[in-house]
């Protein structure tokens, strides 16, 4: 599981248009592991890496504790820690579009 949520928190970042071994995409896949890891089961239904890590990177975007975290973690303003999260939304949305089943 773990490789391919990775593989997938890289393809978000990608889709930021963040260089991959960028110290921002660095960090935000590291943020995205981080939440993807504690999303809850649910009893007989196993929950996908790629849905893990859309749904850690819908709850990094909108959440203002991931914004200080981000924004602490890179030494950057609250307000560019605001604009990584538009652009982390955007991606999300424009990644599971393109992946949807069926």
């Amino acid at each position: 599981m773990w490789f391919e949520a990775r593989r997938w928190a890289y393809r978000l970042t990608g889709r930021m248009g963040l260089p991959a071994w960028s110290r921002e995409a660095t960090e935000l896949v590291s943020l995205i592991l981080f939440v993807a890891k504690r999303i809850p089961t649910v009893p007989g239904r196993t929950i996908r890496a790629r849905e893990r890590v859309l749904l850690a990177a819908l709850d990094i975007a909108q959440s203002e504790a991931a914004r200080d975290a981000l924004a602490r973690r890179l030494g950057v303003s609250a307000e560019e820690a605001r604009m990584f999260q538009d652009d982390l939304l955007r991606a999300r949305a424009a990644l599971a579009y393109r992946t949807r089943p069926g």
